[in-house]
């Protein structure tokens, strides 16, 4: 979305000797002062005079992140909410010994990633190294920064970043989820509810991932869950909600730790069981297995530690994302009504072909939506090697920068009309909104590489369910909370009643 002017300098840079990341980042420095309509670092306002919350000596704000201020750490986004009203659209916060900068306007938004270039600095999460070096792997590549990052970065991009590639499952992947529709059938109770559609749901999303990992159904669609992998996903489960709660430090995360390797092994282990007995089968050929397994570059702790992050990861991640478009469209009846008759216009080969599935308008439209509404992600944090203006204000290098714009801007009627009503057509008609986002999936070169896969299942999920039931909900009311990604904040207990095709 948001590219540097120097394109070609980069290019040239990037493409050659590149003994030094540093060289970029003096670039970079040069083009902050020729961005049209920007402050220059020399005239932009000290770090000092950034407004921030009042805290103590030594320890700054850091009181106000336990649970002796009623601090809940999957709602994070209320107090940003909060300080960005006391304080305004950007201030300044010492958490501890460090001071941490939040910003939240469109034009700071889009500053901070088009300066950001191809290898992108993002501050570390010593929780993901952590849950990594507790299965025996290598740091995380979303923790890895400059040319080590970008080593393990673009053959992932080469193998998940081409649609061609996403569609050729699109078939197979329609067909599991037929096989969830079935699932949902047999399951439905006396209220046409799902007892225990959290799981089921987490049992979809790996059957999805093994058709692109493995080329293969591996048959998880059954009556029950099966028992290991319900065993893998609560690992997985566990996981993220270790590294939410990791996200801002604190004391509450070592609560989340306690037993969390044995998790995490039983899960490794159950992984490389079936991805070793995959490894046997003449289905992997042309998969996304045999193209990891044959990255040169790669070690092999890299190539499984690879693989666990879109077995475990895209797992969860995915689950929670249909759980809030199910629960967009049941809280919405006039949008869902509006999306069925979309996918109603499909023809039988329009429905299985990944290229018409990825080009429906409104579709796409309800999908931004939802992440407006129901954020994925919750703030995105960035780190610069040189000083950069953002407000008006010089930030030093070296702080954390943490854009909150998906949380704290949502609802905001300078940018959305209507701001609390899901309306899919302001994507469509875009005088609507002039709102600058960072997405389900991230911005730049660090956005989710999976994020082609992951769409196309969801889409093809909805268009298989909207196409058999009306969805409802009859509970207390959800939000979106934050784990280590956004999800619902109450189980997913939908209402499916089944309508005449």
């Amino acid at each position: 979305m948001f590219r540097m002017q120097s394109g070609s300098m980069l290019s040239k840079l990037l493409s050659g000797n590149r003994n030094s990341i540093r060289t970029l980042h003096k670039l970079r420095t040069a083009e902050e002062s020729s961005v049209t309509n920007d402050i220059s670092l020399s005239d932009a306002l000290p770090f000092d005079k950034i407004p921030q919350p009042k805290g103590l000596p030594l320890i700054g704000t850091i009181l106000d992140y336990t649970s002796f201020r009623g601090f809940d750490i999957t709602r994070v986004n209320d107090l940003w909410l909060k300080r960005h009203h006391e304080c305004g659209d950007i201030y300044k916060e010492s958490i501890g010994l460090k001071y941490w900068v939040f910003c939240r306007t469109k034009e700071d938004t889009e500053r901070l990633f088009r300066l950001e270039g191809r290898m992108p600095f993002r501050s570390d999460l010593a929780v993901l190294r952590e849950v990594k070096s507790m299965m025996g792997y290598p740091d995380t590549v979303g923790n890895l920064k400059g040319e080590e990052w970008y080593r393990l970065r673009q053959p992932i991009n080469r193998i998940l970043l081409k649609k061609q590639t996403v569609w050729k499952y699109c078939n197979q992947q329609r067909q599991v989820c037929e096989d969830m529709v079935s699932h949902m059938k047999r399951r439905r109770d006396e209220n046409l509810e799902i007892p225990g559609y959290a799981d089921a749901l987490q049992a979809w999303a790996f059957e999805m991932a093994g058709i692109f990992v493995f080329n293969t159904k591996l048959g998880l669609l059954q009556e029950t869950v099966n028992e290991d992998v319900a065993t893998a996903v609560e690992g997985s489960s566990k996981m993220m909600q270790y590294i939410g709660a990791g996200f801002m430090g604190g004391p509450w995360k070592y609560f989340m730790k306690l037993g969390l390797k044995k998790h995490l092994l039983a899960s490794k282990s159950i992984m490389l069981s079936i991805i070793n007995e995959q490894m046997m089968s003449e289905n992997i050929k042309g998969s996304l297995l045999e193209e990891v397994m044959s990255i040169e570059t790669f070690s092999e702790a890299e190539k499984e530690s690879l693989l666990m992050d879109i077995l475990l990861g895209a797992v969860e991640t995915t689950a929670s994302t249909i759980a809030m478009c199910l629960y967009c469209l049941a809280t919405n009846s006039d949008v869902q009504d509006k999306l069925r008759s979309e996918i109603m216009a499909l023809t039988p080969e329009q429905s299985s072909s990944g290229r018409a599935v990825d080009s429906m308008s409104y579709m796409n439209a309800f999908f931004k939506e939802t992440h407006r509404l129901y954020p994925f992600i919750h703030a995105l944090p960035r780190e610069f090697e040189h000083d950069i203006v953002l407000s008006g204000y010089r930030i030093p290098a070296g702080v954390t920068i943490i854009n909150t714009i998906n949380t704290t801007s949502n609802m905001d009627p300078e940018y959305f009309e209507n701001p609390f009503k899901c309306m899919p057509e302001r994507w469509i008609d875009k005088s609507l909104s002039k709102f600058v986002t960072s997405s389900g999936f991230g911005v730049g070169a660090r956005a989710c590489p999976g994020r082609f896969f992951a769409k196309q299942e969801i889409f093809l999920l909805l268009i298989e369910i909207l196409s058999n039931f009306k969805v409802e909900y009859h509970h207390e009311p959800a939000t979106s909370i934050m784990r280590a990604t956004g999800c619902l904040s109450r189980e997913p207990m939908f209402k499916f009643v089944s309508i005449r095709r």
